[in-house]
């Protein structure tokens, strides 16, 4: 199969965007699509932009739009709002990565691209076109390259930033098939839908989901399969996933065998490594990678799936991070178990069982711990030691949830790497239970299906994470190929060292999307060892990493939200919606359906302010501040402080929270105690910590 690609036309009166497809250019029954805001009535309450999509005939209306000095696009991105303006993105330079159907040619073309080059183009004004001709080229002012996003007056293109985070190389797409599902997700959903050749991409993974959602919400209008399928395979869009994908060839010219890795970051928890920490209430975890390893041969295609994420309870590591592990765990273990549940109702709805490996320090304190904190933050063990007692909570037979405790700095202290082997052997029978898909290639019957994952952590979700996962990787294929006589065992030492210089590659590429480098100790695992080149190495990363983490992360987070539509995105972007003709004739029908089906609630919020200037927490009585009154039990409780630290250069500098923390405690307990005062025997349950956030002085 072709990968389609599309000249770009431009209209400015009105203005509008026209993507021609290249085999249609000449065809006088050929068809484009053109979008442009739609400016009708100012009586929309939605907030957002409205765009239209039309489709028109080449040969009635191409004469009215002037073709720009750009080479064959790959398709659109999606289109954004941003800065009182409309952007649409578009692929416009992409690297052939690799064909996993390349030894089963009857499954059709699997190619996956990277995306290295991408434009964008504004939907109200022309101003930008010239600029996006020349980035498109490569050059920029005076051939330039470096300046190709400023044009002749030194303006700089409101969507530079995003465009460099396009072109970051960590992003991938396949006009062909749907690469956000791994192949045995692909396959039961073929086998189970009634639209087999549309794509439904999964929202989890797929990361232009919000910008491209005009797109979707255009091909749910279209009227049956048939036009879906016809626009799919158009490519007008392009469904991009950040993380890695990379190919081994290995085996013989009798016997080939292609090893394919392929991560899919969740897009649901996205961010950079200090300002993303932990569980979200709706369950998405930071650096959560779904990583795939395939293998396919003349007759056979093997899948088998791990998974990373952060730990799935709220906490943070916040300051100038100089090695530090201690954490703030900031709610405590009651607020925390329905995101918790969350979270594993996911990884259960997809994998259906899951074994939690925890690569967590657990030396150093024993027992149980309950999420509390006295300020000064907790070691990374006692984090570690709540994840555990959240899972056992759940109350979920290991059988369906697992735990497994493994300390990887204790267990390889001294170079002992090899002793990662103990864990292998410690969850075998979980690894074989789990299985793993595979397909025969010929008969496309499957002979296998993966029926359980491990889910993998430490702190960061990187360095340990990803020797570990190639330990096990090396495990699982080790079994499957000696199982089925995949390769001659003289050859099985090659494909091992296939199987590790994938790892490496994965392992440094989530690391430079999370943490801004490579990953440290990735010569342990390509080789299983260390040595002092390795050191070094490691060295060197880290010193990048302080530096990146604690200086730049924050604008690379703003791209981010901006991109998913998460964090504060809101104010700088309006909500992008699909013009739809027939939504005003039945959107007041609507409105009078909505309030007869629904119905609104009041809620009480009690609202207290302090000054605290500076002082901690020294035994005052805070009833009369705290009391309620018997007649009305507040749903939320919100108290702000002011001078929460003391206002000099080393509080402010140092970021201190260790105030905060203990009043975050005290105050926690005296709500509680003032509710059971006021209502006796009526008080049922308690109040738990949800959020808190504190900027300088002040504190929420």
């Amino acid at each position: 199969m072709e990968v389609r690609r599309f000249f770009l036309h431009v209209r400015n009166h009105p203005r509008a965007v026209a993507l021609v497809p290249t085999h249609a250019i000449s065809d006088p029954n050929g068809s484009f699509i053109s979008i442009a805001i739609h400016k009708g009535r100012a009586d929309d309450d939605s907030g957002g932009v409205r765009v239209k999509i039309t489709t028109e005939s080449i040969a009635a209306s191409l004469q009215y739009y002037s073709p720009l000095d750009i080479d064959a696009v790959y398709g659109c991105a999606g289109i954004l709002d941003y800065q009182g303006d409309t952007f649409i993105f578009f692929a416009t330079r992409c690297q052939p990565v690799c064909n996993l159907t390349e030894l089963n040619a009857s499954a059709g073309s699997r190619s996956v691209f990277r995306l290295t080059q991408a434009i964008s183009l504004s939907l109200t004004d022309p101003f930008f076109d010239m600029q996006a001709c020349r980035r498109a080229s490569g050059g920029g002012v005076l051939d330039d390259p470096i300046q190709g996003d400023i044009d002749l007056y030194g303006v700089t293109s409101p969507c530079a930033q995003m465009l460099t985070f396009l072109e970051s190389g960590a992003f991938f797409f396949s006009p062909h098939f749907d690469i956000t599902r791994t192949a045995q997700s692909q396959r039961l959903r073929a086998i189970a839908t009634d639209e087999p050749g549309v794509f439904d991409p999964d929202p989890k993974f797929l990361w232009n989901s919000n910008i491209l959602q005009v797109f979707t919400d255009f091909r749910l209008h279209m009227c049956g399969t048939a036009e879906r399928e016809a626009f799919d395979t158009a490519g007008y869009a392009i469904y991009l996933i950040q993380g890695a994908v990379d190919s081994f060839y290995a085996g013989s010219n009798d016997a080939p065998l292609t090893m394919y890795l392929i991560s899919r970051s969740s897009s649901m928890r996205s961010g950079m490594r200090f300002l993303t920490r932990g569980v979200d209430d709706e369950g998405g975890v930071a650096n959560e990678v779904e990583t795939e390893v395939i293998i396919v041969t003349r007759s056979l295609t093997f899948s088998h799936v791990q998974i990373r994420g952060s730990v799935p309870a709220f906490w943070t590591q916040e300051g100038l991070q100089i090695g530090s592990h201690r954490v703030h765990i900031t709610r405590s273990a009651k607020a925390t178990m329905p995101a918790t549940q969350r979270h594993f109702a996911d990884l259960l709805g997809r994998y259906k069982r899951v074994n939690a490996i925890n690569l967590l320090k657990q030396n150093g304190s024993s027992g149980t711990y309950d999420g509390s904190d006295n300020g000064a933050g907790v070691p990374e063990a006692s984090l570690g030691q709540f994840y555990q007692s959240m899972i056992t909570a759940m109350g979920l037979p290991s059988s369906i949830i697992a735990y497994t405790g493994f300390d990887y700095h204790y267990e390889v202290k001294g170079g002992n790497f090899d002793r990662v082997g103990g864990l292998i052997r410690q969850i075998g029978p979980l690894l074989s239970s789990y299985r793993y898909y595979l397909a025969d290639n010929e008969s496309d019957v499957i002979l296998s299906l993966q029926r359980g994952v491990q889910r993998t952590n430490c702190l960061d979700c990187l360095d340990r994470t990803n020797v570990v996962q190639s330990v096990l990787s090396r495990a699982v294929l080790s079994e499957f190929m000696r199982q089925n006589d995949i390769v001659p065992r003289s050859a099985l030492s090659a494909v091992m060292d296939g199987i590790g210089q994938l790892w490496r590659a994965n392992g440094n590429a989530i690391s430079r999307s999370y943490a801004g480098t490579g990953a440290l100790k990735s010569d342990v695992t390509t080789s299983g060892k260390s040595g002092w080149a390795g050191f070094l190495s490691d060295a060197s990363k880290s010193l990048s990493r302080l530096m990146q983490n604690n200086f730049q992360d924050k604008g690379k987070q703003s791209v981010i939200d901006t991109l998913l539509g998460s964090g504060d995105s809101g104010l700088v972007s309006r909500p992008v919606l699909l013009y739809d003709p027939y939504e005003r004739e039945i959107a007041a029908d609507l409105r009078r359906e909505l309030e007869r089906v629904s119905r609104k609630d009041s809620i009480h919020v009690l609202l207290c302010t302090y000054n605290l200037h500076g002082n901690p927490y020294r035994g005052e009585p805070l009833g009369s501040w705290l009391v309620m009154s018997r007649s009305v039990r507040p749903d939320i409780v919100a108290i702000g402080f002011q001078e929460v630290v003391n206002l000099d250069v080393q509080s402010v500098i140092a970021a201190d929270t260790a105030n905060r923390r203990i009043w975050e405690q005290v105050l926690t307990a005296e709500i509680n105690a003032q509710y059971r005062k006021a209502f006796g025997s009526k008080a049922d349950g308690e109040y738990a910590l949800v959020s808190s956030e504190q900027l300088v002085g002040v504190a929420l």
